[in-house]
């Protein structure tokens, strides 16, 4: 039995799944620019409907909570923990209120 090949092979796999994770992460690094653009004009657009109205726009409250869930996982995945990679390489998370 040759072990130096088990090795290799062993290397070349891990070197192929760190290079995707470390894609992943540059992925969900962007998406962090794009969710803080969304958060200002987000914050923008309900801060003046209260303003204005008196009320809430209810959307996007309940998409603020899926768009914090969002940042929790990726954040989590991101520093290294063993979770699955969260949007876009799964589906968006649900906005059940917490």
């Amino acid at each position: 039995m040759n072990y130096e090949d088990d090795e290799e092979e062993h290397f070349s796999r891990n070197k192929f799944q760190f290079l995707l994770k470390a894609f992943f992460i540059l992925v969900l690094l962007f998406g962090f620019r794009i969710v803080e653009v969304l958060l200002w004009g987000l914050t923008f657009i309900q801060f003046f409907y209260t303003l204005f109205t008196g009320k809430n726009i209810r959307y996007i409250k309940d998409f603020s909570i899926s768009l914090g869930k969002w940042n929790y996982y990726s954040i989590r995945f991101c520093l290294g923990d063993k979770i699955e990679a969260p949007f876009p390489f799964s589906p968006w998370p649900k906005n059940d209120r917490i």
